[in-house]
């Protein structure tokens, strides 16, 4: 069941890319303008979308946890949790970890781990 009760304040997990119209460069002009405040946690700085052949990518992971527990020291609290490209399974347990710490009744949780898929069902691309 979706909630009911607005989205005021967002956690952004996803990557930041330099070049190519995607991640949060994106989500945080998009909700932005919808009234949300966000409040990113990067995963990864990719110099472009990875969909462009050798872009360069800076892991974040050790980064996160710390932003984590600094946003637990600050007592704040989510009305969502969205979460979009991770760059390792490490950052998965990471992201499972945010999700429990700070899940409420009323929460809206997105997880989108794979964009990458050109529309297809990886399983059977069809």
């Amino acid at each position: 069941m979706i909630s009911q009760t607005p989205i005021k304040q967002i956690a952004a997990i996803h990557d930041l890319s330099g070049f190519g119209r995607t991640s949060l460069s994106v989500v945080i002009s998009i909700l932005s303008a919808m009234g949300i405040k966000v409040c990113p946690l990067a995963t990864a700085v990719l110099s472009s979308h990875s969909r462009y052949k050798g872009y360069h990518f800076a892991d974040l992971t050790d980064h996160m946890q710390p932003v984590i527990d600094h946003w637990k020291e600050l007592n704040t609290s989510f009305d969502a949790i969205y979460s979009g490209f991770l760059g390792s399974h490490k950052q998965i347990r990471i992201v499972q970890g945010m999700i429990d710490t700070f899940k409420n009744n009323d929460q809206f949780i997105v997880t989108d781990p794979v964009l990458g898929d050109n529309g297809k069902n990886v399983r059977t691309n069809k």
